[in-house]
């Protein structure tokens, strides 16, 4: 079956592994023609300060939480 993330799931997912991978967020937001890019980088912004260990904690809850459902 495999976990099925909606875009608002896999966007959480991403921006949480990058704040894992990589910390805050730099740089400036991205141009309106880039509307994925722009919803990533403030996904991102909305997880400034989390420190590595927390964004691991949620993200290791999420994955939890979407292999449950899909197990369900």
């Amino acid at each position: 079956a495999g976990l099925q993330a909606g875009k608002q799931q896999k966007l959480e997912l991403t921006a949480l592994l990058r704040q894992v991978q990589e910390g805050d967020v730099k740089g400036r937001r991205p141009a309106k023609t880039k509307p994925e890019a722009q919803a990533e980088f403030d996904a991102r912004r909305q997880l400034k300060g989390m420190t590595p260990e927390e964004a691991l904690n949620r993200l290791e809850s999420l994955v939890r939480r979407l292999a449950s459902e899909t197990v369900a």
